[in-house]
């Protein structure tokens, strides 16, 4: 992992496994990968022990809210205290790193993703369309550019492994993708070489979670440090105090509120990743009280806010786009609790959390432009939304 001040989207994986203690939403279509890590409902308030032991601090370097990059709103009666933007982002796989990433032939997928034969230009020309549907995204995009020597697929193979984590994988290229574009319809074009190549909406999914997580240009902002620790030793390091509580309610009051815009989360708090990417949230306040010892420098008094995050989840590839499949969207949400500290003039100025469950760190990343080899993969997103 990179250093919090050089933040990169490459930085952020997912988690795969299943956990029957973590809450779920069931959908009726496609086995839903799960993505919650903490039972948000079982929230509650600092005990006295927990009180004298906790850390006071105003946001430090890498908790800073301008590292977003915008001049955000910190007045706390300025800000809204419910927010979304416009679209839900889309649900897919996220590509797991045990499965070959996007050579993983999802449509059918016996035998090893590692091991299958690549196949020539004169046995795709004499494929069915139906035989060329079931091939990986990343063949597909080989195919479609006339590339027989399968760079993209050779290059998956290398970045993964069979022994990898389980949660291993690009959900630090689904989260930002699912928000900067709008969820591709299956479509079929004529490659080069003449070939029709036929694209599912996952297999556009994938090659746009592929760009983002390994070839976009554009940098990712965000505050936060990862915590990699996996119990609770440490947890009172740095990093594993995790996005400050004052600078997250700016961003997210300012991002979905004011802004309408999406940002991605670490809804984990330990040594696992949980990208997800957030577009909606709900806050409340719960009590006021006046400044705490150690709160940040000019507080003049204390509110604590429950907020509830909403976030688009994983769900197993698909032929058809999940707009048109799902009854409803496969979201879930997370529930926290916090403190902010205030200022004579209504700014925020620190905060704390008041309970364990929080975002380890949270992030944004915009689309850059598809040069060279990648404009195939604009010139097929373009194609699938029309």
């Amino acid at each position: 992992m990179k250093a919090p001040s050089t933040l990169a989207a490459q930085d952020f994986r997912k988690k795969l496994t299943t956990d029957s203690a973590h809450s779920r939403i069931s959908f009726a279509v496609a086995a839903l990968i799960p993505i919650a890590i903490f039972s948000f409902s079982a929230c509650s308030y600092e005990d006295e022990t927990q009180r004298k032991s906790r850390v006071f601090e105003a946001w430090d370097v890498i908790n800073e809210p301008s590292r977003f990059g915008r001049t955000y709103e910190v007045r706390l009666d300025k800000l809204p205290m419910s927010g979304r933007i416009d679209r839900i982002p889309w649900s897919d796989s996220y590509w797991s790193t045990q499965r070959a990433g996007i050579a993983y032939r999802w449509l059918s997928p016996s035998g090893s993703p590692f091991a299958y034969s690549l196949p020539s230009r004169q046995s795709v020309q004499s494929m069915t369309q139906q035989q060329i549907s079931a091939l990986s995204p990343a063949e597909k995009l080989d195919i479609f550019t006339g590339r027989f020597d399968f760079p993209t697929v050779k290059s998956e193979r290398k970045r993964t492994y069979p022994g990898a984590a389980a949660w291993e994988g690009l959900c630090h290229g689904w989260a930002p993708a699912a928000i900067e574009f709008r969820e591709p319809q299956p479509v079929t074009l004529k490659g080069a070489n003449g070939i029709s190549v036929s694209f599912g909406s996952s297999d556009v999914k994938a090659l746009l979670t592929w760009h983002m997580a390994t070839r976009n240009s554009a940098p990712a902002v965000g505050l936060g440090a990862r915590c990699n620790t996996f119990g609770t030793l440490g947890l009172n390091t740095p990093p594993c105090r995790d996005a400050n509580a004052g600078a997250f309610h700016i961003v997210i009051a300012n991002q979905l509120g004011i802004l309408k815009e999406g940002f991605v989360a670490d809804v984990a708090r330990m040594g696992e990743v949980w990208n997800q990417p957030i577009y909606r949230f709900q806050s409340r306040e719960i009590a006021r009280q006046g400044p705490s010892p150690g709160s940040a420098p000019g507080t003049t008094k204390e509110i604590t806010i429950e907020t509830e995050m909403h976030y688009s989840m994983e769900v197993e590839a698909q032929w058809n786009a999940l707009g048109q499949l799902l009854e409803r969207p496969a979201v879930s949400s997370a529930l926290y609790r916090y403190r902010l500290e205030i200022d004579a003039g209504g700014r925020i100025r620190g905060g704390v959390w008041l309970q364990d469950a929080r975002p380890d760190f949270i992030w944004l990343q915009r689309r850059g432009t598809f040069s060279g080899s990648d404009s195939a993969i604009e010139q097929i997103y373009e194609a699938s939304i029309r």
